[in-house]
């Protein structure tokens, strides 16, 4: 799921968006006051489409000028109906929910994620209390795949749409639908569990957001056992003098059909094309040969657009199409993906955070096998396979183990979180930066590294002093010792700090354009501080004001105002940090016996604690060949990583032209194995063959 969400930002990234124009004639007959609208079809007798498709003679406008040659040819030309065709078009009811389009449907119509919307079904599965009717399970089991109905639901559904709707909305024969093959069919479609039970009935039972479900769940089982929508559709063909056709195209509602009970909803975007190309409009009458008369040309340029980023129903749809998970594990894979921190919500789309990316990135460059949408798929089927006693479960993992196994090997040896290659120039030895991955964000390194150890946060890179206030004296010193000052990152943006930290912890914030500068704030009103009142921002971007000899002056409010109030003979207070109480146990006297038990299991802990962090880097026993580059027989993993870069430096082992490949010599090819270079990155693992317990 990660991965799919990942490959679209890259889609979306990549996309370069290509310019078109779209071209209509506002056209009337001579005999209605009626106009309507007529798009450009064909030019010199190419089909006209948005951009060119390679092997496809097509015509395109990507330009102003050749927008207006059209247009112009337009402007000159006699209009004159070339052909009519007319069709009567059935639109069929969609089939009852399963649980991947129930979780769609419901983040169309009200915006629930998947999980909520398994929570609320849950809960009318279950059961609500509908008063004098006691407890009722509303809905059947919500975790389905199926489509199918029970021949009794079938009949009750019948019976109540026509006396609902009239016999005109109910078929001649019941319909019935088809389960895809894959499917466990283990569980009927989703329905209301009794039709004894209309939503209006009982709404008073239900919060708003089992209301909902239900009224969704049950329109949609209704629905989808009634007839067609038909409507009435004109396609026109309009011919002109100037080798131009033009297109017309009406339609118009016969008969409303199942969308009297209930209208699928689409994604935002194929929703704006479904409306543009379906829009419900009717055509004058009109027949061939018809003249027609132009009464005005429009031109409106436009850009093609990216596919757009997953919503949770589009990446279920998705993943369903793919053969990706069941209905018990769509609402988990949404929970993960974000509670994890590996996507996160813009505007109501799943965007790819920084540490999905790089989890994204590391796991297809190492498990190529597993990151594969046909391994995941052909995966479930196995398993399906061995639910009904058509595999064998021990083979599956053999066969499994056999391939995966090497992966995981190589990547314990080997494996490193990807690095970006960037644009950007080290300022120490000219060499370009790359982007790093670090625990839970980024940071640049010199590519020449070892050579050159340069690192600096995003942050620094990306820091514009634009953004602040213009009169800023970036060069002063601490307030607190006089010391030169350094730009440092926190967690609520930058600020200069003292560049004997942690000796000395003085600060100065930076403001941004238009806040008050540091000169113009006043002095604490703390007694015996000669501190200066200075704004902080917090880690919700909020504005506060504290003394800047903080953490030893305790001064600190919301608003300037109220400064002199609050502490009017107030002396110079350390700050001290306001945790929440511990909940006082009950047994007092049980707590004072243990106190000195207590007291001593802590001191035999931190004691253990001590031994064990001492001798947590263990002395190893080395092999011959690595005793003879070190030159010692024990060391510990991190001594003899230290000593081999020591020989490696000192000997001159690494290729000029790519620092990152060490090219042995005599004694470090007996460790290698190989008188052949190898990457940096692989040597904790060539090491680790070495090492004797």
């Amino acid at each position: 799921a990660l991965k799919i969400v990942v490959d679209r930002e890259r889609e979306i990234e990549a996309f370069i968006p290509v310019e078109y124009w779209n071209i209509e004639s506002l056209l009337q007959t001579s005999a209605s006051e009626t106009s309507f609208n007529a798009q450009l079809y064909s030019v010199d007798g190419k089909r006209v489409q948005k951009e060119k498709v390679e092997g496809k003679d097509y015509y395109t406008i990507s330009n102003q000028t050749e927008s207006k040659a059209v247009v112009d040819r337009l402007k000159h030309a006699k209009y004159k109906v070339s052909s009519v065709e007319k069709k009567e078009k059935r639109r069929n009811p969609v089939a009852p929910f399963i649980t991947s389009t129930l979780q769609q449907e419901a983040s169309r119509h009200y915006g629930f994620s998947a999980s909520r919307t398994m929570g609320i079904a849950q809960s009318l599965y279950e059961g609500v209390d509908l008063g004098n009717e006691g407890t009722e399970g509303l809905i059947t089991y919500m975790r389905t795949d199926s489509v199918r109905i029970a021949p009794e639901a079938i009949d009750s559904a019948r019976k109540y749409i026509l006396s609902t709707y009239g016999k005109d909305y109910l078929p001649y024969e019941a319909k019935q639908y088809s389960t895809k093959k894959s499917a466990q069919d283990a569980h009927e479609a989703i329905r209301p569990s009794s039709l004894q039970f209309p939503p209006e009935k009982i709404k008073n039972y239900l919060t708003l957001d089992q209301y909902k479900l239900y009224l969704l769940i049950w329109q949609r089982f209704l629905a989808s056992q009634m007839t067609p929508a038909i409507y009435d559709t004109v396609s026109c063909d309009i011919i002109t003098d100037k080798d131009i056709i033009l297109r017309a195209t009406g339609s118009t509602m016969k008969f409303q059909g199942f969308l009297a009970a209930y209208e699928e909803k689409h994604d935002k975007e194929s929703q704006e094309e479904k409306e543009k190309e379906e829009e419900n409009k009717k055509l004058p009458h009109l027949s061939e040969n018809q003249p027609l008369q132009l009464l005005k040309v429009f031109s409106e340029q436009a850009f093609t657009r990216p596919p757009p980023r997953f919503t949770e129903a589009s990446l279920v749809k998705e993943l369903e199409k793919s053969g990706i998970g069941r209905p018990s594990t769509y609402a988990t894979i949404m929970n993960k993906i974000q509670s994890r921190d590996y996507t996160e919500k813009e505007k109501g789309t799943l965007k790819p955070t920084e540490l999905g990316r790089v989890i994204a990135e590391m796991l297809e460059t190492n498990f190529k096998m597993i990151m594969d949408l046909r391994f995941t798929a052909l995966m479930e089927d196995d398993l399906e396979r061995v639910s009904e006693d058509e595999k064998d479960w021990k083979c599956l993992l053999k066969d499994f183990w056999k391939d995966f196994y090497p992966l995981v090997d190589a990547a314990e040896k080997e494996a490193f979180v990807p690095r970006i290659m960037t644009d950007k120039i080290c300022p120490e030895c000219g060499h370009q930066l790359q982007k790093i991955w670090a625990k839970r964000k980024y940071f640049f390194g010199c590519s020449n590294y070892p050579e050159c150890s340069y690192t600096a946060p995003q942050e620094a890179l990306e820091f514009n002093k634009d953004d602040y206030d213009p009169n800023f004296n970036w060069d002063q010193h601490c307030p607190k010792c006089n010391e030169s000052m350094k730009m440092r990152f926190g967690k609520f943006g930058p600020f200069l700090g003292c560049a004997k930290y942690p000796d000395c912890k003085g600060i100065v914030n930076i403001p941004k354009k238009g806040e008050a500068p540091a000169e113009d704030m006043p002095g604490c009103p703390a007694i015996g501080c000669d501190g200066k009142i200075s704004a902080r921002r917090s880690r919700f971007g909020k504005v506060f004001y504290s003394c800047s000899n903080y953490p030893d002056c305790d001064v600190i409010v919301n608003q300037l105002d109220d400064l002199e109030e609050k502490y009017v003979n107030h002396p110079k207070t350390p700050y001290i940090s306001k945790k929440k109480p511990k909940k006082s146990s009950k047994k007092t006297t049980a707590a004072k016996t243990t106190k000195k038990t207590t007291k001593s299991t802590a001191k035999k802990k931190t004691a253990a604690k001590t031994k064990s962090a001492g001798s947590s880097q263990p002395k190893l026993n080395l092999s011959k060949e690595l005793s003879a580059v070190v030159g010692e027989t024990q060391l510990s993993r991190p001594e003899t990583v230290k000593k081999v870069w020591e020989y490696i430096k000192e000997h001159d082992l690494q290729d000029s032209k790519n620092k990152r490949l060490i090219v042995p010599d005599a004694k470090l090819a007996k460790v290698f194995g190989s008188k052949d270079p190898i990457d940096m990155m692989k040597l904790s693992g060539i090491l680790g063959k070495h090492f004797e317990k």
